[in-house]
């Protein structure tokens, strides 16, 4: 089993901190993260800062972010992996971004695995920073 995910933030005001982490028997799956900014490779999120977590990249002006989490499932699961993401600015709350439609929403969003060994998760997160 494979699960696809797309997110997109914008107007993700600078100096925000990104946040990345996996729950779960950190023996029982595998999840790391490519990442890229402004086309430019940067150290990849590993499964060490995602378990127990958060991992924390630091988002500065005018950025584009490209994160790239995948998670596979390695042994059978009682329970499901989850992995969450999210944007946090400098006081710790979670940022609001446009929606598009003229509203806002939280820069968060979660994904579950499948329970099976050899079950896979595939996100790409793409996160555009205010120029200032």
């Amino acid at each position: 089993m494979s699960d696809q995910a797309i997110v997109s933030w914008s107007g993700v005001p600078a100096r925000s901190t990104f946040k990345l982490q996996c729950d779960g028997s950190r023996m029982t799956y595998d999840c790391s993260a490519l990442v890229t900014v402004n086309d430019e490779p940067r150290p990849n999120i590993e499964h060490e800062e995602v378990n127990p977590g958060p991992a924390r990249r630091q988002i500065e002006a005018a950025e584009r972010w490209e994160v790239a989490p995948t998670l596979i499932v390695m042994n059978n699961l009682n329970n499901a992996i989850t992995v969450k993401a999210w944007v946090e600015d400098r006081n710790g709350n979670v940022v609001q971004v446009p929606d598009g439609s003229g509203n806002t929403v939280p820069a968060q969003a979660s994904w579950t695995s499948g329970r099976s060994a050899g079950s896979t998760l595939e996100v790409a997160i793409f996160i555009d920073s205010e120029a200032s």
